[in-house]
């Protein structure tokens, strides 16, 4: 009886932490049965486009202050980011580290990065980190979505 009533006082307890840390903004919020599940793809879109929003957001208030989405400052500019090769941001003075790391930017060489940049490519030059997995999970789903300007006339 005992380890019962420890079991649901658990459950109890990681349902509310978790929610409380992964619950959407009140107007994101959908009512619906109980036992109705969303369709995945409507999920995923869901998720996704949250992601994004919240990202955008996180952009401007954690890496805006060093970066840019179409100027190098600080550090380079993060249009086109996903899919490029580190270090190759034209009129920007990479370490020579990065440079030489031949990483191409995607989920989850930006993640590493974002989680510890140091530990990722020592010799670096970025001091910032993320450690909340939901902060880079969502800045890089902003990330994907700056694609390159084509340049051609």
């Amino acid at each position: 009886m005992i380890a019962r009533i420890s079991l649901v006082l658990f459950t109890a307890a990681m349902t509310a932490c978790s929610a409380a840390e992964d619950r959407p903004a009140s107007h994101m919020r959908q009512t619906s049965p109980v036992n109705a599940e969303p369709s995945p793809t409507t999920q995923n879109t869901d998720t996704l486009t949250e992601d994004i929003r919240a990202g955008e957001k996180l952009y401007a208030s954690r890496c805006g202050a060093c970066h840019s989405v179409d100027a190098n400052r600080i550090g380079p500019m993060h249009r086109g980011v996903y899919g490029r090769v580190a270090g190759s941001v034209a009129a920007y003075n990479y370490s020579d580290a990065l440079i030489q790391s031949s990483v191409v930017w995607n989920e989850q060489t930006l993640d590493l990065w974002l989680t510890n940049p140091q530990e990722f490519i020592p010799g670096q030059k970025m001091g910032y980190r993320l450690s909340k997995e939901y902060d880079r999970r969502a800045i890089i789903a902003f990330l994907k979505t700056l694609t390159p300007i084509d340049e051609t006339p």
